[in-house]
């Protein structure tokens, strides 16, 4: 069993590091990083919101920019606030870039 148990984690993270990897290629989320303009912006929020409905494991996805700033969330209506939110203390940001 704890070897059934080790190998449903193993699939799981994989999983998630393909669906970044997938997100890091999509032309909306690419363009809102690029040029967070409005329209980018709002084209982002909706492509989240479409991987959000088919992918149901995640509460929320979110896109900072390089500095750590929160530009686009999947759920803003139901988590308000996260636009504008600065991450880039976080030590998750902080490894990401590095």
């Amino acid at each position: 069993m704890a070897r059934n148990a080790v190998e449903i984690m193993d699939r799981n993270f994989y999983e998630r590091s393909c669906d970044v990897r997938w997100w890091a290629t999509d032309s909306a989320l690419v363009s809102v990083a690029e040029q967070p303009s409005d329209e980018a912006v709002a084209h982002a929020t909706s492509r989240l919101a479409t991987i959000l409905w088919s992918c149901t494991v995640y509460l929320d996805l979110s896109i900072a920019d390089r500095s750590g700033n929160v530009i686009a969330n999947g759920r803003p209506e139901r988590y308000r606030g996260v636009i504008g939110a600065d991450v880039s203390r976080e030590d998750w940001f902080r490894h990401g870039l590095s």
